[in-house]
């Protein structure tokens, strides 16, 4: 259990959830009857693994897109915390399945990587011409007059902000 506390902890997860957390778990594990076939480390993972289910909720929501565009969602948080890979992964998805036009921005000045790493993850628009413009012998001209690029008006904005930074104590 200790182990699950700290990783809590370190995953800035509130002192208060932490301990509720903790105590339900324990309570269960307690209360559990071992089954020969599943070792009681295993018992303990997966009762942790249903209080988190049940601490997060089963059921999937949604995000309500159904704004104005352009939407804009941000993603904030501590350094190191998965901002940049989230923001491209959610990029993807609502490329794909929700077939939005996304605007993809790292807005982190003081990590350069994380510009390139949006940019290596980002959707990319399908170009039915990019097979001509790779062969410049079909006829490049023509492909150059008929491929139109994507239009800018994206309906969602996909950005990851630099992580905040730390209070100065000095005054």
């Amino acid at each position: 259990m200790r182990e699950v506390r700290r990783a809590l902890l370190e995953a800035d997860v509130s002192l208060d959830v932490v301990r509720s957390f903790t105590e339900k778990v324990r309570e269960q594990a307690i209360g559990a009857t071992v089954v020969k076939s599943v070792t009681p480390g295993q018992m303990v993972v997966k009762i942790v693994h249903d209080e988190l289910i049940a601490t997060l909720g089963s059921d999937g929501q949604t995000i309500d897109l159904n704004a104005v565009p352009p939407v804009a969602i941000m993603m904030v948080g501590l350094q190191g915390s998965g901002k940049t890979t989230t923001t491209a992964k959610l990029a993807r998805r609502l490329t794909q399945r929700d077939k939005r036009k996304v605007l993809m921005a790292s807005l982190d000045i003081y990590r350069p990587a994380a510009m390139e790493q949006s940019r290596g993850a980002r959707p990319r628009p399908r170009d039915p011409d990019a097979a001509d413009r790779r062969r410049p012998e079909a006829g490049a001209d023509r492909a150059a007059a008929r491929w139109k690029p994507q239009s800018s008006a994206a309906t969602t904005w996909c950005c990851s902000t630099p992580p905040a930074a730390p209070r100065s104590t000095k005054r």
